[in-house]
């Protein structure tokens, strides 16, 4: 028994009254006693264990907290591409790519503002509607042909033009509603050109044109109709065919006015070098053409504007208008990225003489702009020097803000780099890019820079002529080939982002009778294989034998050669502006006329007897030639609209003509009034001698 004797007790616990003798003594006598041996103390065994265990697992989380890790890159939405003529779907950075189709016949993918939808063009005519995970696909219109179709800019809701005027339908496959029938108040019948969304969602611009049959355009211009389909008002008439026609590029993101392309005359030919843009109060009024004062530019035609909608970018919380300024269709030379404002002819320019820029995108908050750009070094026309030129175009960045800042974002001379867009964000920039051979993939790179990283291997096929990397005069309509969905919509500063509605049941369209497009004519002569060359800016597309090769583009002339003979067989197909105004009256001119281009390149007339110069009959012409099987013979035309400004050259040597026959015509989504056509026909040889 422990006896413990002091002039006043000492605390209780054991640690304590295990104290230095020397504490002890200052209280008295000290006596113990032990009557038993003492057994272990398991619980404190235990307790000290857990603390050893504790004290590792601490010091483990210190040394890898010494150590700096990455920060994980946030998502940044997903991307929608096509890959051998099928669509692919990819989250941003590191998803897994997602195959939806298996045709291999589609294009120009087009998310749903909710992420949840797609719609994606299948061949020439269809547009078909499906879910983000490649279920409930289905056509649009039955399968029939439509021509232009555009999102709303909050609701999963999608308008297209088809032969019951323009349409509108919800993405889980509610029953169409006709916003514009086929004939408006007051007009005959006509057809719908491009549309667009105003910002809010509540209208629709519209471009409209009439004819009669047989006769040249009688009236074009633009409209707008509001969403439900009760107000429709006409904004402004183009004057055409006196005129160009209204050619509509968008809304302001203030939704106060509507961009639009017009030149001077109805001519692809004019289209395609670039003409004014124009700012129209989006309730009518009188048309503002941006950048007019640049006329008197040392350098002419500058206050001209090529016809693309990567040309044209509205700042997303300003008034402000990013363009692309500069006349010729090349790319290569003679453009400028400026900032206009809406309504007005101010301008300021942000890069210089020496560099050819285009392609404008606006950051986020919109103070910075991205680009691409090579320098300037004249008319490269074609061939190695167009190649290798646009193989020093690269993504640049500037401030909106004061003096322009420039900052080179890419250099990596293997790529050719173009189409950059922003991430939500505006972390993050991506860009398409090509390499020396033609191989087209997609990048991503830190908005502050930093080394680019590939998310994209093979965007294929390239849109335009082969080889794929001229696409045409250097621009590629990258538009085709992707589309990015970066996340739900945010309310800009400063303006009201439009209002959801509610995001609908992913099920079935309705039931349908599937119909499909019109058959193409057989050719008299069946190309066993074939390429396609497509002329994005006059609207034609030209199939061509597998073994030819597309040696440059000039004007309008596209020229081929042949391999297999050391390029002593060349043709030069030149199909400039076809206006006439109506299909069937088009089908009826190229069915019974044949076009014929002799050494002189004397011009060719509807007879079918070629011409020189002067209007004398060409060296070799020796009256209307026969016609291909299947043609009637030609014949006088009181009127022909096609011009007909050389078709091929011949063989050198040669007196021999070759022809063109022009098999079948389609209407697409127009691009400007009836020019904006899809040509197909067989690059046909007579044989040698």
């Amino acid at each position: 028994m422990n006896v413990v004797k002091c002039a006043k007790v000492v605390a209780a616990w054991l640690a304590v009254a295990l104290l230095s003798s020397a504490a002890l003594t200052a209280c008295g006598t000290l006596e113990v006693g032990v009557e038993h041996t003492p057994t272990p103390d398991r619980a404190a065994t235990a307790t000290v264990s857990a603390l050893a265990t504790e004290n590792a697992r601490l010091a483990t989380q210190v040394a890898t907290l010494a150590v700096p890790t990455s920060t994980p890159t946030p998502s940044l939405g997903k991307l929608a591409y096509i890959q051998g003529g099928d669509v692919w779907v990819k989250a941003l950075p590191d998803g897994e790519p997602q195959r939806l189709t298996t045709d291999g016949r589609n294009s120009k993918p087009r998310w749903s503002p909710s992420g949840e939808w797609l719609a994606f063009r299948k061949g020439n005519y269809q547009v078909w509607l499906m879910s983000a995970e490649g279920n409930d696909a289905q056509p649009l219109n039955e399968g029939a042909t439509v021509d232009a179709f555009a999102w709303a800019p909050a609701d999963d809701r999608l308008a297209y033009i088809a032969a019951a005027g323009l349409q509108a339908i919800s993405a889980d496959g509610a029953t169409p509603v006709t916003l514009v029938p086929p004939s408006l108040p007051d007009h005959g019948p006509g057809q719908m050109g491009r549309i667009a969304w105003s910002p809010d969602g509540d209208w629709i611009a519209c471009g409209w044109q009439e004819w009669q049959p047989g006769q040249p355009l009688t009236y074009q211009g633009l409209w707008r109709v509001s969403s439900d389909g009760e107000q429709l008002a006409e904004l402004y008439v183009s004057g055409a065919p006196e005129k160009g026609d209204a050619i509509l590029a968008g809304w302001s993101p203030d939704g106060q006015h509507i961009l639009f392309w017009q030149g001077e005359m109805l001519s692809g030919s004019i289209l395609a070098d670039g003409v004014p843009l124009y700012s129209l109060p989006a309730d009518g009024g009188e048309p503002v053409q941006l950048a007019r004062q640049l006329a008197s530019d040392a350098r002419p035609s500058t206050d001209k504007v090529l016809a693309y909608s990567d040309f044209v970018a509205t700042a997303p919380t300003s008034a402000q208008v990013a363009v692309t300024v500069g006349a010729y269709r090349a790319t290569w030379m003679n453009k400028r990225v400026a900032v206009v404002e809406a309504g007005t002819d101010a301008i300021s320019f942000l890069t210089t003489e020496d560099l050819a820029a285009f392609s404008p995108s606006w950051s986020p908050d919109s103070t910075r702009l991205a680009y691409v750009a090579m320098p300037d070094e004249g008319d490269l026309v074609g061939g190695d020097d167009a190649r290798l030129g646009m193989m020093e175009r690269h993504v640049w960045v500037v401030n909106v803000q004061g003096e322009p800042q420039l900052q080179q974002l890419t250099d990596d001379p293997a790529y050719r780099d173009e189409r950059p867009l922003w991430s939500a964000d505006g972390s993050h920039l991506l860009f398409a890019r090509m390499d020396a051979e033609g191989g087209a993939s997609l990048w991503l790179i830190p908005a502050a820079g930093g080394e680019p990283r590939r998310v994209v291997d093979e965007l294929t096929p390239l849109p335009g002529p082969a080889p794929g990397w001229f696409g045409y005069y250097g621009h590629v309509d990258w538009d085709q080939l992707f589309d990015w969905w970066r996340g739900p919509i945010r309310a800009p500063e400063g303006i009201a982002a439009p209002t959801p509605g509610p995001s609908p049941t992913p099920r079935p369209l309705a039931s349908l009778t599937l119909t499909p497009p019109p058959p193409t004519p057989t050719p008299t002569t069946v190309l066993t294989a074939t390429r396609t060359y497509t002329d994005t800016a006059l609207g034609f597309a030209i199939d061509y034998p597998a073994a030819w090769d597309v040696d440059g583009v000039q004007g309008a002339s596209v020229w081929l050669s042949n391999p297999a003979t050391s390029g002593e067989e060349r043709q030069a197909i030149n199909i400039a502006a076809l206006t006439e105004p109506s299909l069937e009256a088009m089908l009826d001119n190229v069915g019974r006329e044949q076009l014929w281009a002799l050494p002189d390149h004397g011009r060719v007339c509807p007879t079918g007897r070629a011409r020189g110069p002067e209007g004398h009959p060409a060296a070799g012409a020796r009256g209307p030639q026969p016609a291909l099987a299947g043609h009637h013979p030609a014949k006088p035309a009181a009127r022909s609209r096609i011009d007909h400004r050389c078709l091929r050259r011949p063989r050198p040597g040669r007196g021999h003509p070759r022809h063109l026959a022009t098999r079948s015509i389609r209407r697409t989504e127009p691009f400007s009034s009836a020019m904006r056509l899809d040509i197909k026909g067989n690059a046909q040889s007579r044989s040698r001698g």
